[in-house]
């Protein structure tokens, strides 16, 4: 990754946190007048804003955090969906190779097959009839 996109990152992600934070609900209270001095009951006032506050930041957090969460489980997934892909595509082309060195050694050994039956040379017929019971024949099942 270039060097300026690693830094556009933290910036982008802090996009994000501020927007959140303005889209959030703005509650602005009206502690005290212009008057000095707090009476009793404000404390008890003060202390249920903060907490609102705070539970509001903690929210905040929890959703960044599971959004990072999510983020970090999808590219994970995102790779093992890929290293799986690769494996399958492996084994794959190993298949087919196998079954097309299968093939052509199927159609050498039935050519040989041919000349050999006409020469009554044993041995030879006997491989042709191995290769030819590898290979099973299509059967009609109607």
């Amino acid at each position: 990754m270039p060097e300026w996109k690693a830094l556009l990152a933290p910036a982008q992600e802090l996009e994000v946190k501020l927007a959140a934070i303005n889209e959030a609900d703005t509650r602005i209270f009206n502690v005290s007048g212009s008057c000095a001095g707090a009476g009793s009951g404000d404390f008890h006032y003060y202390r249920l804003i903060r907490r609102a506050e705070q539970d509001r930041l903690r929210k905040m957090d929890a959703e960044h955090k599971a959004q990072q969460e999510r983020q970090q489980f999808e590219a994970k997934r995102q790779q093992v969906q890929t290293e799986l892909e690769a494996k399958a595509a492996k084994k794959r082309a190993k298949r087919q190779k196998k079954k097309a060195k299968k093939k052509q050694k199927g159609a050498a050994g039935a050519a040989g097959t041919a000349g050999s039956d006409s020469e009554g040379s044993g041995e030879d017929s006997d491989a042709g009839k191995a290769a030819a019971a590898a290979v099973p024949e299509q059967q009609d099942l109607d």
